[in-house]
């Protein structure tokens, strides 16, 4: 039960809005930790919002969500899943891997917005306690919503 916890806990705020591009982020990150935790563990970037590629079609009862942010807080190769704070700490999403053209890495790194991962999450998690025979309560979200959730 300690996962449905967590993810209560960490719920996107309902009053939230879409990320403001132009609004700075923070990326903390710990590229490599494991290789060197003393050089990587917890580094820090920081940038703006560039871009908010979508919005997801919203379902009903919902409120539509961007598909992926870019922003140009430059981030060490390894930063893949660093959390992206906003302006007041909250958190905007996880990092993704930087866009590749060819052989040539773009300077802007993309992010998941944390509403589509939560989602995917409680989704994933009613699954799988469904499977369990422990109900699937997970926060009442609906199944498949998004497309993504069986990705997890």
């Amino acid at each position: 039960r300690v996962l449905p916890d967590l993810l209560a806990r960490l719920a996107p705020a309902p009053t939230a809005g879409p990320v403001r591009i132009g609004g700075d982020v923070t990326v903390v990150a710990s590229p490599f930790g494991a290789l060197g935790p003393r050089v990587f563990c917890n580094s820090v970037s920081r940038g703006v919002v560039a871009n908010a590629i979508g919005p997801r079609p919203a379902a009903a009862g919902e409120v539509a969500t961007d598909l992926v942010y870019l922003t140009d807080a430059r981030c060490l190769a390894g930063s893949e899943g660093g959390a992206v704070l906003g302006d007041n700490g909250e958190l905007v999403g996880l990092l993704l891997p930087p866009l590749v053209c060819g052989a040539v890495v773009q300077e802007l790194s993309a992010v998941c917005p944390w509403p589509l991962l939560h989602a995917a999450l409680q989704d994933r998690l009613a699954v799988r306690l469904r499977e369990e025979g422990g109900g699937g309560h997970a926060g009442q979200r609906r199944s498949g919503a998004g497309g993504g959730a069986g990705m997890l």
